[in-house]
């Protein structure tokens, strides 16, 4: 029965599965024992792993060599990674569980590339899942925790996640399986030990023997719910150069976005309560700001968008010149933008968002593309005086994402065009132009 159930698993989430190769991660405990027995029984590639995490003396190097003993009797390769857990944890200040699940999970990762496997299986089962959502549940659960453990993700696969700790004791009793105790898992040192020898009883003597096989299914419509919000939500987003905008719009018009707002920017570090406040109202003043958790990321509103921008800006700078002959394929591109010499006379109109320079005031001069400086000024084209690039941008009414990113195009460190918006007027092309300089962004111009 349980063969059947491991089977039906792997066919559902492994394409080919009977061909790849599979690294069991075995403790030596009765679930990760009976999985390894269910494995070989099932003919399937494995390698096993143990770690050793040196927190029970003698008990650890027990299981150690328990499990090193039973892969050898059975033919199955078995690698042992050891970890001083405790000198560890002085350094990452982290609680020994967690370090312990970040130690061996990385791990893993690494002996599976090296080993040429294509997943790592865990021994997660039924109760296990139940013992999740409760700990979620009590902590503050959001609707991706309660899905509780998930069958499969990334490489990392839970072939026993719908298989009972009833089932388990059935099949190991019945195979005459020999595992180790964990006698940390008697006391109730840990949370999820009290939930698995107080709550979960409690749970069965009220609600019966279904109480866990329920959670499982409760899980599993959570999955389906997520599935649909995670999907709306990456619809939300729209990448526009170096930052993200949603769609006010589209917010307004959605009843409880606050859901909609958390899992659109959870992964850029804002919490509900900030996505809460964010969707109260979605016509604040433009430039008004919210910033994640450990200011990342900022939001900023404008007229008809949210701008996710990161809040720390890379500051590109690529200096050139240009010197005859031009380059054979035309155009010479500088980040994000082209750059290409014509004939005056070639030149029969004037594209908005393009902009004309005279060739003669740049070429063979120190240029350079860089991000504005809050001290940069010019003489924008028709105007006769100076102006502050941070005032000229926001008589364009420029949205806080375009301020940051916008960049410059200069001639010996002096801002000869604001990229996309205006040039100086030094560089106008007059009547004795020869040769035109034409920019425009890479993006929307033709190769």
């Amino acid at each position: 029965m349980l063969a059947e159930d491991i089977l039906s698993f792997l066919a559902k989430y492994i394409p080919g599965y009977h061909t790849r190769n599979y690294l069991l991660t075995v403790s030596g405990g009765m679930d990760s024992m009976a999985m390894l027995k269910l494995f070989k029984t099932l003919g399937l590639n494995i390698t096993v792993a143990h770690c050793n995490f040196n927190l029970r003396g003698a008990e650890s190097k027990g299981d150690e060599e328990f499990v090193k003993q039973q892969c050898l009797e059975i033919g199955v390769p078995c690698h042992v990674k050891q970890f001083d857990t405790l000198e560890e944890k002085k350094s990452q200040m982290e609680g020994t569980q967690l370090l312990a699940r970040k130690l061996r999970y990385s791990w893993f990762e690494e002996l599976r590339k090296e080993t040429g496997c294509h997943y790592i299986c865990t021994a997660h089962h039924q109760r296990d899942n139940a013992e999740t959502i409760l700990y979620r549940f009590m902590h503050g659960a959001y609707p991706e925790s309660m899905q509780g453990i998930k069958p499969i993700h990334d490489h990392v696969i839970r072939p026993m996640i719908g298989i009972s700790y009833e089932d388990i004791i059935r099949y190991v009793e019945l195979h005459d399986i020999p595992f180790r105790m964990d006698s940390s898992n008697l006391t109730l040192d840990y949370t999820r030990n009290q939930i698995r020898q107080i709550v979960l009883p409690a749970l069965k003597q009220v609600f019966g023997a279904y109480s866990e096989p329920n959670m499982a299914s409760v899980s599993h419509i959570y999955a389906s719910y997520f599935s649909f919000l995670k999907q709306q939500a990456e619809n939300l987003l729209h990448p526009k150069g170096s930052w993200i905008e949603i769609d006010i719009t589209r917010l307004e018009n959605t009843k409880g976005n606050t859901a909609l707002l958390y899992e659109a920017l959870k992964n850029y570090g804002f919490n509900w309560i900030q996505c809460e406040a964010i969707g109260a109202d979605l016509h604040r003043e433009q430039g008004t700001v919210f910033e994640n958790n450990d200011r990342t990321f900022n939001l900023f509103f404008t007229a008809k968008v949210l701008q996710l921008v990161p809040a720390f800006k890379t500051n590109f700078y690529e200096e050139f010149v240009f010197s005859d002959p031009w380059p054979n394929e035309g155009f010479t591109r500088i980040g994000t933008h082209r750059f290409t010499k014509i004939c005056k006379e070639e030149l029969l109109d004037f594209k908005a968002g393009v902009l004309y320079l005279d060739y003669e005031c740049v070429a063979k001069k120190k240029l350079s593309v860089r991000c504005v400086d809050p001290h940069d000024v010019f003489t924008p084209l028709g105007m006769g005086g100076k102006k502050n690039l941070l005032d000229f941008m926001k008589d364009l009414k420029l949205t806080p994402a375009e301020k940051q990113y916008q960049q410059v195009f200069c001639v010996d460190e002096q801002v000869a065009c604001v990229l996309g918006k205006r040039i100086d007027d030094a560089y106008k092309i007059k009547a004795e132009t020869k040769y035109v300089l034409v920019l425009e962004e890479f993006e929307s111009s033709k190769s």
